[in-house]
């Protein structure tokens, strides 16, 4: 078994974000996959929505979860999600990006971090 944690990529990306550019479009990258690789656990070893361990649109299903989530500690996930996805879309696939707000990202993510980290501990499913 890994002993790998998806906060590990953000540990990455705050390692890489000060490079130069493909450093910096690295490091947003690491930003998005470490909060919806530790959301989209969340919801399926914490809650065992097992729909969410497909591949297919699994960016895009992740997100409209979040997003429909009656529970406000869940839906407030989505729009951090979504625009670190945004940006992580841009930094990977448009040459014409320039990397800037790495600092706003960074801190998006962390703060999706620490918001699964507490719905890990106490599910909204459970709180009510």
């Amino acid at each position: 078994m890994s002993n790998f944690e998806w906060s590990d990529f953000f540990k990455v990306g705050k390692k890489l974000k000060n490079g130069d550019e493909a450093s910096k479009r690295t490091a947003i990258s690491r930003f998005y996959y470490a909060a919806f690789g530790s959301s989209r656990e969340y919801l399926t070893e914490v809650l065992n929505e097992s729909q969410y361990l497909s591949r297919k649109d699994i960016h895009s299903k992740v997100l409209k979860r979040f997003q429909d989530s009656l529970y406000p500690d869940e839906n407030s996930i989505h729009p951090l999600l979504l625009k670190l996805r945004s940006e992580r879309n841009k930094a990977d696939y448009s040459k014409l990006y320039v990397p800037k707000n790495i600092n706003a990202r960074e801190k998006d993510s962390k703060e999706i971090l620490k918001k699964v980290e507490e719905l890990n501990k106490n599910p909204s499913h459970k709180r009510f």
